[in-house]
């Protein structure tokens, strides 16, 4: 089918609206004119920033907010360079990221003529927070680029992808075909696995939950599976918000304190969803989870580094969860721990005995803040004192709220 656009970077722009896409953040220049001459009449909105950083990072927030990735324009050489640390925090913490770059002609790249914004590889400066890095070089290649990365989103862990698209390249002609292909699933867990998870976790006496970011839109299911156990549940701080703070079996994303850290030497099963477990997570290098391990997670990696699991599930989180609700025998059958209660209530009723001076000034303070912002309130945080307490103690109760940046530990 013929299409209206003239140019490859002109059919772009229509190629992410099929994706869609309804944002993209940059800023337009002579080295990507070419990628925003069809925005005016395209549906997506462009939001211009200052500073490619400014546009990754707002990318980030977007796809913590929506679940849709964040899209960004940018330029040669320094664009690039300008937005590889929001880049590098979306890798951290799993964030879905598309970012679109110029780069020289095809038949200058990096042949050190000295060229305008030229560097040795662009790819190369990407390769290493990506989970696709991909140089275009004909228009087939751009289609198929967006394609590959959309499929990633759609399947995998959401991680930043990358696609550089050469000057020379985005003026040519498009050609067919810019429609966008059939995305595949994410993994579905295996019967057995959620099988004998469900087996661990009904015999189970002093049962404890954690769920990451990964879990962000599993909060029904992880709640029915806790309160049908009786498991106390924790979060990490991409995970704050899935189970409502003021739940009473919830911790919230208290793991790095030590009373936690002793619950998880003594839990005889841990539940952890969409969660690497990482030092990030627990502010401890040496992690020792001596219980039986269950891990749901999409990234085979984590599901056997650094703990080994007593039942891996690869699976998305959200569906591996509603199965092992369903897997769950009769409440009459299951083994209950009628101290979780009361361990979370005493936990965080002497919570403040403990405190240093800018703590309880820090505490009284995020009060206030939570007092006066509406519940659905979308808060950032940076790399801070107040931001760190309030990791811990702010309550929050719906997920895809709070956006901090807890990996990488970016500043800005």
């Amino acid at each position: 089918m013929k299409r209206a656009e003239l140019s490859t970077g002109e059919a772009l722009v229509s190629l992410l609206e099929a994706y869609g896409v309804d944002t993209v953040f940059g800023i337009p220049g002579v080295h990507n004119v070419e990628m925003y001459r069809a925005l005016p009449r395209s549906g997506i909105r462009h939001v211009l920033t200052r500073h490619e950083q400014g546009a990754g990072f707002m990318a980030d927030g977007y796809a913590r907010v929506t679940g849709r990735p964040g899209v960004c324009f940018t330029i040669t050489g320094p664009g690039l360079t300008n937005i590889l640390t929001p880049m590098g925090q979306a890798w951290s913490d799993s964030v879905p990221m598309l970012v679109l770059s110029s780069s020289l002609d095809i038949a200058d790249a990096a042949q050190g003529r000295g060229r305008l914004h030229e560097m040795t590889s662009q790819r190369g400066a990407a390769l290493s927070i990506t989970t696709a890095a991909i140089t275009a070089l004909t228009p087939s290649d751009v289609r198929d680029g967006v394609a590959e990365a959309f499929a990633r989103f759609a399947s995998q862990r959401p991680r930043p992808a990358y696609l550089e698209l050469p000057l020379d390249l985005l003026k040519m002609p498009a050609g067919d075909d810019w429609t966008a292909r059939t995305l595949p699933s994410r993994p579905a867990a295996n019967h057995e696995a959620i099988a004998d998870a469900a087996a661990l976790l009904a015999k189970a006496g002093a049962p404890l939950m954690i769920l990451g970011g990964g879990a962000v839109d599993a909060g029904e299911s992880a709640l029915a599976i806790a309160e049908a156990i009786d498991a106390v549940i924790l979060t990490t701080i991409s995970g704050k918000g899935i189970v409502p703070s003021d739940h009473p079996l919830c911790l919230g994303t208290r793991l790095s304190q030590d009373k936690i850290r002793e619950a998880l030497h003594r839990a005889d099963v841990i539940l952890a969803a969409g969660t690497e477990i990482s030092e990030t997570d627990l502010w401890e290098t040496k992690i020792a989870i001596p219980g039986k391990l269950i891990r749901i997670d999409i990234d085979p990696a984590s599901l056997v580094r650094p703990h080994a699991a007593a039942v891996p599930i690869l699976a998305d989180a959200a569906t591996a969860l509603a199965a092992l609700a369903a897997a769950l025998p009769d409440r009459s059958k299951l083994r209950r721990n009628p101290e979780a209660h009361a361990f979370v209530l005493e936990h965080l009723a002497g919570e403040t005995a403990d405190e240093d001076g800018l703590r309880t000034d820090l505490r009284m303070v995020l009060d206030i803040i939570r007092q006066a912002l509406p519940r659905d309130t979308i808060i950032a945080s940076d790399m801070t004192q107040i931001a760190y307490a309030a990791n811990e103690i702010f309550p929050m109760d719906l997920p895809r709220r709070w956006l901090h940046p807890a990996g990488f530990g970016t500043l800005g």
